[in-house]
């Protein structure tokens, strides 16, 4: 997904030179061939510039800049305006000397935002734009304009989600009750669309994969395999788990999607799953790894929280099971704090860091104890004592709860099930559970502290951020 942003440099243009309230200096500064040399000069050094901070931002496209002089008529003339057109522009980034009335004309031309640049016009053109009901942004400077057109990136990453989800008996699975209903307000709010798939269709796709798609499990399979620090499960239950990406991905090309969810608990209910063995868990993990949100048992909330955390992290996150950890739950040789939350589930990724980053060591491990359903695994244990941000929208769709913890301890390696996970010392595990009483029990997260990045797109979407 990339950003199209149109520059544009506006210049004040003294058709003849004068000396007045508006202007002073030296005669031989009045002339109009000065003014056109100093725009001249500074339009390139913009240009220079831009191409510094966006050269290695490979989401930002900087498309062919524009030079407007603004004369001293003081007329926006749509032969001018017409010269920004472009195709498949997202936003106008304006800077320049006197430039207010052209961007002010510019984005109610096309309706499309506006982020204007430097002293006055920042604030002046925004403000007014703003007043109108229209989109904009003010910066102090070049190098501000980094934030704002990231935030915008997000923001277009998130309207361009589309969601396969996978139904048995309801849109909602009965694990999880504290889900978002009204995803009609979703989709017109957020822009975020919906597709649906019985579960019966759903198996069917895994179960009539042709030979070249089984070769593609098989292929996978041996590449996990080669890669794993440890390995519990057989090949031949592997690949059964392997299929299941295979099919997801044809999917997802077939009905034009790039997220993913399904209810797990109904799904397992038909003992389909029994008798071919094989869960999702795997998949879930691939597909966040290659940038594709993909949530466990239907929660559309956690979906959601991790299509605004990849958008803000560039990672592939864990989505969790939280809970205050227990007593029994607390290893011997961890100090229990008091504050400490447990967090498990067996869909981590190798990119949780960021996809951009090296790929983690992991672990392969089963599901059940009949030595079936592949899961990845990760130990924590190495980033003790790092930050990160747990967060859930609730069941409303309008507030995030966004919580700060460090990694305190790594739990469950190597046991069979939903497992592997890790326990996060919080500022208060009563105002936590507290919050996520309003929120839900999935949690997604992400390394770092990224509530900041996560209000300022929030803001976007109209979903206020509660931290925690």
């Amino acid at each position: 997904m990339v950003l199209h942003v149109k520059p544009i440099y506006v210049h004040l243009i003294h058709r003849t030179a004068y000396m007045g309230p508006c202007r002073g200096g030296k005669m031989e500064q009045l002339e109009r061939s000065y003014d056109e040399l100093m725009a001249a000069e500074n339009f390139a050094q913009m240009k220079t510039k831009l191409a510094e901070l966006y050269g290695g931002e490979p989401e930002i496209h900087l498309q062919e800049p524009v030079y407007l002089p603004f004369l001293d008529e003081f007329i926006a003339r749509e032969s001018d305006l017409d010269k920004v057109k472009d195709i498949d522009t997202d936003v106008f980034l304006l800077d320049g000397m006197m430039g207010q009335h052209l961007a002010v004309n510019i984005a109610k031309k096309f309706k499309k935002p506006m982020c204007s640049v430097g002293c006055c016009t920042s604030t002046d053109v925004t403000a007014c734009l703003r007043a109108a009901g229209l989109e904009a942004y003010g910066s102090i400077d070049l190098a501000g304009t980094k934030p704002i057109l990231k935030m915008l990136w997000q923001r277009k990453l998130v309207e361009n989600t589309r969601v396969l989800s996978i139904l048995k008996g309801d849109v909602c699975s009965k694990g999880v009750e504290s889900n978002v209903r009204d995803l009609d307000r979703i989709t017109n709010d957020w822009g975020v669309k919906f597709k649906y798939l019985n579960a019966e269709d759903f198996l069917h796709e895994i179960d009539t994969l042709d030979a070249e798609d089984n070769a593609k499990a098989e292929a996978l399979a041996d590449n996990l395999i080669a890669g794993a620090q440890d390995c519990y499960i057989s090949r031949e239950m592997l690949i059964r788990s392997t299929r299941v990406y295979v099919a997801v991905k044809k999917l997802l090309e077939r009905f034009d999607c790039n997220a993913f969810t399904l209810p797990c608990f109904e799904i397992c209910a038909t003992r389909r799953l029994h008798e071919e063995k094989y869960t999702f868990c795997l998949t879930h993990s691939l597909l966040k790894e290659e940038g594709i949100p993909s949530a466990c048992e239907s929660d559309y909330n956690a979906l959601l929280s991790m299509i605004l955390t990849m958008a803000v992290a560039k990672n592939a996150p864990h989505m969790a099971n939280t809970h205050p950890a227990l007593p029994h739950e607390i290893p011997g040789d961890v100090l229990d704090t008091g504050n400490l939350i447990k967090m498990y589930h067996a869909v981590p990724t190798r990119y949780m860091k960021g996809r951009d980053k090296e790929m983690a060591p992991y672990g392969l491990q089963c599901f059940t104890e009949g030595q079936w359903g592949a899961t990845l695994r990760y130990h924590y244990t190495p980033d003790i004592g790092q930050t990160i941000t747990m967060v859930r929208l609730n069941p409303q769709g309008t507030k995030l709860m966004a919580a700060r913890g460090t990694i305190a301890a790594d739990i469950d390696y190597n046991t069979i099930g939903c497992a592997t996970g890790l326990l996060v010392d919080v500022e208060s595990r009563k105002k936590f559970f507290k919050a996520q009483c309003n929120y839900g029990h999935h949690m997604t997260w992400a390394y770092g502290d990224i509530a900041e990045e996560l209000e300022d797109l929030c803001e976007l979407l109209g979903v206020e951020v509660e931290r925690v």
